[in-house]
């Protein structure tokens, strides 16, 4: 799913959610490169099915990430309390899975709605893949795929606009001389 959107959005969502990321579970086994693009893939697969920018759905993973529950309510997923003790019990590591959320540390806390983010999305995951025919996923696509062309003619005319700028300042520095020398100002 994440291929049929630009290249370099697709790498900020992964850079968004590994700087998220990182600080929480460094000194971790976790794998942070995974998750964020676990994640990526995910806010894409949310964005198609509930018909949003990949964007707002990154947001809100971020926010559920938190801990912010109306957030990822409004995709589907319950962060509460209530729910991740629950999930906690069921699914949860087993060194910590006898615990209620409020004695868990905040990486434990941070791991567990991970996991609880995942496992609520389950049916939703792989559906820009499935539905990619679609009119708004098409219509992604194609504004991705734009904004790759962008990114890429931009990057080639840099050297050009820098040479360009180089000569309109020695332009202004000669102009700058003249008036200075023909007005005495």
């Amino acid at each position: 799913g994440v291929m049929s959107r630009s290249m370099y959005e697709m790498q900020t969502a992964v850079g968004s959610f590994g700087a998220f990321l990182e600080p929480q579970f460094k000194g971790t086994t976790e794998d942070i490169g995974a998750m964020s693009m676990a994640l990526t893939e995910l806010s894409v697969d949310l964005a198609s099915f509930y018909n949003t920018s990949d964007q707002e759905a990154s947001m809100r993973l971020l926010s559920g990430l938190q801990g912010e529950t109306e957030a990822v309510r409004k995709l589907g997923i319950d962060i509460g309390d209530a729910a991740l003790d629950d999930f906690n019990k069921k699914f949860g590591d087993p060194k910590t899975s006898h615990k209620r959320m409020a004695a868990l540390t905040l990486v434990e806390k941070s791991l567990l709605r991970y996991r609880k983010i995942l496992k609520d999305t389950t049916t939703k995951q792989g559906d820009a893949a499935r539905t990619s025919d679609s009119w708004a996923n098409t219509l992604k696509r194609v504004k991705g795929r734009v904004h790759e062309v962008a990114v890429e003619q931009g990057r080639r005319l840099i050297p050009v606009f820098k040479d360009l700028l180089v000569h309109l300042e020695k332009g202004t520095t000669l102009f700058e001389s003249f008036a200075t020398k023909t007005t005495g100002f």
